[in-house]
């Protein structure tokens, strides 16, 4: 375990499941894995979404955490909000964006 955490978004989600070696190598090494309650919905809405995909997420989702967002939690979901108006989401899969940006949680990193 490397110590570092990890939160994942729809992008970096599809690329560790095609197995982009060096994100699987990470998270193989992280003390701690999440995806947003968004990420999870956005995967397992895509239109084109194949059983075997739907089924290796759920194997993935059992070795995760589920980050819930609260509705009453303005402060991040502006936060989220203004990273997604500002372009952050059009990151490659590999980039590496500090999630404290959102979370104020210098503890974190995120795939963005």
């Amino acid at each position: 375990m490397s110590g570092k955490r990890f939160i994942l978004d729809t992008n970096a989600i599809v690329s560790l499941l095609k197995g982009n070696k060096s994100l699987v190598n990470s998270v193989e090494h992280a003390e701690w894995v999440g995806i947003s309650i968004i990420s999870k919905i956005e995967f397992l809405a895509f239109p084109d979404l194949s059983e075997s995909d739907a089924r290796l997420f759920e194997e993935f989702q059992r070795r995760i955490d589920i980050i819930d967002l609260n509705e009453n939690d303005e402060k991040l979901i502006s936060k989220i909000i203004n990273t997604r108006k500002s372009g952050y989401s059009t990151f490659p899969a590999d980039r590496r964006f500090p999630a404290s940006y959102l979370s104020g949680d210098p503890g974190y990193r995120a795939f963005l």
